[in-house]
């Protein structure tokens, strides 16, 4: 038959001090204060879309490349353009974003102008 008594041992400084050292270098409390650090950083939302919005396009690129080829070359070159991409345009998002910005203005006034001339006729 098991004993199951249970042994309590004396709290001291030294041993609580080590186990809260050795909590803060666990992978989890690691992660999660770094969550904590990048969560409080303001541009976390702009961060995440340049991101989202990078890996997208290489996913896209990918698959326009690719299609639904078997062939390790061509599955290989849309591995590396997808990566590429995806660095690209998540590095350079606030370009991309302004750029954006200006095909969509240029895309509306002419909308108007046809709208203008249409309604002139």
């Amino acid at each position: 038959m098991k004993n199951n008594t249970i042994i309590i041992e004396p709290i001291t400084d030294e041993k609580s001090e080590n186990e809260v050292e050795i909590e803060k270098v666990k992978p989890f409390n690691l992660i999660n204060l770094n969550l904590k650090v990048e969560t409080s950083s303001p541009d976390l939302v702009e961060n995440i879309l340049a991101t989202g919005l990078g890996l997208s396009a290489g996913y896209l690129t990918k698959k326009i490349v690719v299609g639904k080829s078997e062939h390790k070359g061509r599955m290989f070159l849309g591995f590396v353009l997808q990566f590429g991409v995806a660095t690209i345009i998540a590095q350079n998002s606030k370009a991309i974003k302004t750029f954006g910005k200006y095909i969509i203005q240029n895309i509306s006034k002419m909308k108007e102008n046809i709208q203008s001339k249409k309604s002139e006729e």
